[in-house]
């Protein structure tokens, strides 16, 4: 469990280390404000795009196998970053960055259910969804001292190790899971059928338009309008992320003692839009 977790957090951190460095971005590439948007949502475009696609694959060639692949894409798209020289190189490894994420996201669901039995399997998904943002508020911390001794090309580096490291973590200690033979692509077209699948999937599209509107722009907003140093910028977006991890795991907590999971989506929602009127209110 914590080995497939560790590769998820290399997943939020690789998310999570782009908006301190998009004002450094922006002075060395000459990037707009609308190619700082391409970099940094990428990754949600593949989703949308593939998302259920890659679970069809990953069914097909077995979960550990394609997690693996997604970390080895990860690595190798992170240090080509690394080596990016203007906004398309940079965008092209971002594209490469989000495949990579995409194959870990997916399989590591199916590979933490897999690692535990049924009673624990509530909390341990409830682990798992807090894997964006511990590993993105870890990244957003530390950024700012890498920005200030080495530049933004050192977190890339940085994080394309993490993701080697954590491909052998998982290839030696995660086992491989079996699953039944049902059609995964029958599963998925069934899927499509259900009004309930439409609309999680909707909620969850609303939810991370929300999400990724304040934690991707919030440091660019506090550098450039408000004059804020980047070390400051980075522990305020921190925080924010930070505070989804109360939440990812204390979600699991409940279901596993029997809250229902409406109640707990709805009482989400409420309280995201809530907060959403005084802070934007606040930035105009």
């Amino acid at each position: 469990v914590w080995a497939v977790f560790a590769g998820g957090l290399v997943c939020g951190a690789y998310i999570g280390k782009v908006p301190p460095a998009l004002p450094a971005q922006r002075a060395e590439l000459g990037l707009t404000l609308i190619e700082s948007g391409f970099i940094a949502t990428t990754f949600n475009l593949i989703g949308l795009a593939v998302g259920m696609f890659v679970g069809v694959l990953c069914d097909r060639f077995g979960h550990k196998r394609l997690g693996l692949a997604g970390l080895a894409v990860m690595c190798l798209s992170g240090l080509a970053g690394a080596a990016a020289w203007d906004y398309a190189s940079l965008l092209l490894s971002r594209f490469f960055e989000g495949v990579g994420f995409i194959l870990f996201t997916v399989a590591g669901s199916a590979l933490m259910a897999a690692c535990a039995d049924a009673r624990e399997r509530p909390k341990v998904m409830g682990l798992w969804s807090a894997y964006m943002p511990s590993g993105g508020s870890l990244a957003i911390l530390v950024a700012p001292l890498f920005l200030a001794a080495w530049g933004w090309r050192s977190i890339w580096i940085t994080f394309a190790i993490a993701a080697a490291l954590c491909l052998v973590l998982v290839w030696r200690i995660v086992p491989t899971p079996r699953y039944g033979g049902v059609s995964s692509m029958k599963l998925a077209l069934e899927s499509l059928r259900q009004p309930g699948s439409i609309a999680l999937a909707l909620l969850f599209a609303f939810y991370v338009a929300q999400w990724t509107s304040v934690m991707i722009w919030l440091p660019t907003f506090l550098v450039d309008e408000r004059g804020a140093a980047p070390a400051l910028a980075s522990f305020l977006t921190a925080l924010m992320v930070l505070v989804n991890i109360p939440g990812n795991i204390g979600g699991g907590w409940l279901i596993a003692r029997g809250v229902r999971r409406g109640m707990l989506i709805l009482a989400a929602a409420a309280v995201f839009a809530a907060s959403h009127v005084p802070a934007f209110a606040a930035f105009s």
